[in-house]
């Protein structure tokens, strides 16, 4: 616990102004070449993995030594000269407490590094990407209020629907194609009474998340024709626009869109066209 505290406090200590502003505000926006990103992101999803589990432990010790602090506070009652074990004890849970609090406060969404970093790294390593890459991204959590799209008033069917533009990005790739994308999160809070069923599925579970990816393709006529039909393709004057969908779902918030399923979204666009051949 106490190496991995200081990890992230020496992590934190190096971390430029933009990368604060980010751990902080949670968003980020820019344009930059794909190193550069990684270069900026890869620090902060070394910490935040960090982070996620010394959280985990100091909210797990600080219960179970605020327990402790009840249990001997009780037992000195009849033992006064016991006094000194539940101001120990109460130090310690005060002390993962405030770690606790400290740690969530720096929290980021797990969508950085389990998303954006993977997904830098496969573009960087295919060597695909023309020039700078633009990203705005916020990492807040889903379920802030701000996001509440539909909510119940029975108390015994409570459900609230949260709705999180997380995401928009645009590359171009060496072949002058060029992508953009926004990535949307559905969040169904089912509340602790909701015991029913949709269709055949079981919705105990409190969260359900539903990661939905739109990706438009715009393909330079110069280049390409259109392979076979498809998805709705539109004239757009020196490029086609061609839409491309995908969803996935999960049941947390600490699992997003996984990066094969936007990878599968771009092989899927290059399934429809064709590079034009070179006339000699």
């Amino acid at each position: 616990m106490t190496i991995s505290s200081r990890r992230i406090r020496k992590i934190y200590s190096s971390l430029d102004k933009d990368q604060i502003k980010l751990v902080i505000d949670k968003k980020i926006e820019g344009k930059l070449e794909i190193q550069q990103w990684l270069e900026k992101l890869h620090k902060l999803a070394v910490m935040d993995t960090l982070g996620d589990d010394s959280r985990k432990k100091s909210g797990e010790l600080s219960i179970i030594f605020g327990l402790i602090t009840a249990f001997t506070i009780i037992l000195t009652i009849s033992k006064p000269f016991m006094f000194f074990f539940p101001v120990g004890f109460f130090l310690l849970f005060f002390y993962f407490l405030i770690m606790y609090i400290t740690l969530n406060k720096i929290d980021i969404g797990n969508n950085l590094r389990f998303f954006i970093v993977p997904l830098l790294e496969h573009f960087k390593e295919e060597n695909r990407i023309d020039g700078p890459v633009f990203l705005n991204m916020d990492f807040s959590n889903p379920k802030n209020r701000k996001n509440i799209i539909h909510q119940t008033v029975d108390p015994e069917r409570q459900r609230k629907l949260f709705q999180h533009h997380w995401m928009q990005g645009e590359m171009m790739f060496t072949d002058q194609v060029m992508i953009s994308w926004k990535i949307v999160d559905t969040v169904t809070d089912y509340g602790k009474n909701l015991q029913e069923k949709a269709g055949n599925r079981d919705l105990k579970k409190k969260n359900l998340v539903t990661h939905q990816l739109d990706l438009v393709f715009h393909v330079p006529k110069k280049r390409f024709d259109i392979e076979k039909p498809g998805p709705e393709v539109k004239d757009a004057g020196n490029y086609y626009e061609m839409n491309l969908n995908r969803s996935d779902t999960s049941d947390s918030l600490e699992v997003g869109m996984m990066p094969e399923t936007f990878l599968e979204a771009v092989r899927e666009g290059y399934h429809y066209i064709r590079k034009k051949e070179v006339s000699i």
